[in-house]
């Protein structure tokens, strides 16, 4: 499973179902979820989700708009929880319990059942009024959260331009250029909002493309590398060697796969499944 960096308005919360670690990635922070683990992402929190073993490691995910109880919690917009990690903050029987309403959101929402919008409802409500008594937060000054939502308004527009062109030949100052900033501000930028330069996140990207092909294709690694972006294979050799010990096609000729490392290039690309086959996987990690 890969979810690289990204940022959205949206409240996510995260339950892992699988037996598979993954690793857990924001700008404050970083930790392993465990099977049945949760992390709870703030709206406009930029995160990513890593994955390194081979087997699927399957989650089950909530997002939705912060919106849903403006009416009667109107600081929502305002509420900062200051960790992800909800197992290292929340107590066991408080984190089984929502674990439990989780499941049940998942289970109704699958499911389509008569009256079972109010049912998930229900859920949501009583999930964010235990975030809220066990979590710890801030409630951000309107000011700053005005300035956290253009900051990460900025963010999603140009972290959505590399997605769309890290294969192609892909500069800071192109970027700089199309938001009108100079490439020293947008370099402090990066740093100062996603903890990593530019040219690490660009070269993530290519490596996990590379990544991905070595697996599911079998194309040479000179064309993995110009699909990848990358201007010539000894950058895919050094990351390789860098990360594993290992020549990409030693890679690919072994599957090879390190737990241990902290590089989002061990992991596989982002999959979904079908309501039916959701439901499947929810009633089986139940049991």
């Amino acid at each position: 499973y890969y979810c690289g960096l990204h940022v959205h308005r949206d409240i996510e919360v995260v339950q892992n179902l699988s037996r598979e670690k993954l690793l857990i990635k924001t700008p404050r922070e970083s930790f392993y979820l465990k099977k049945g683990g949760i992390a709870y992402f703030n709206p406009n929190q930029p995160h990513s989700c890593y994955s390194y073993s081979s087997n699927a490691c399957v989650l089950l995910v909530l997002q939705f708009d912060p919106a849903f109880c403006l009416e009667y919690f109107p600081a929502i917009r305002n509420l900062f929880f200051e960790t992800s990690d909800l197992n290292a903050s929340v107590p066991a029987r408080i984190t089984n319990e929502i674990q439990d309403y989780i499941f049940q959101f998942g289970y109704d929402f699958l499911t389509g059942d008569k009256g079972g919008e109010f049912r998930c409802m229900g859920h949501l409500n009583y999930l964010m009024s235990l975030f809220v008594k066990y979590l710890p937060y801030q409630l951000i000054p309107e000011e700053a959260y005005l300035s956290i939502l253009n900051t990460n308004t900025r963010m999603e527009r140009i972290l959505e331009y590399i997605k769309e062109h890290y294969t192609d030949k892909l500069t800071l100052q192109d970027i700089a250029d199309k938001e009108g900033l100079s490439a020293s501000y947008l370099s402090h930028f990066f740093k100062k909002n996603l903890n990593q330069s530019f040219q690490s996140y660009v070269n993530d990207l290519r490596f996990e493309h590379a990544l991905y092909l070595l697996k599911k294709t079998n194309m040479k690694i000179i064309d993995i590398c110009i699909e990848s972006g990358f201007s010539d294979c000894k950058y895919l050799n050094k990351m390789f060697t860098q990360l594993y010990g290992i020549s990409p096609k030693e890679f690919r000729n072994k599957d090879f796969v390190k737990e241990s490392d902290p590089s989002p290039s061990a992991t596989i690309n982002e999959e979904t499944f079908s309501r039916q086959e959701s439901l499947t996987i929810l009633q089986k990690s139940r049991n």
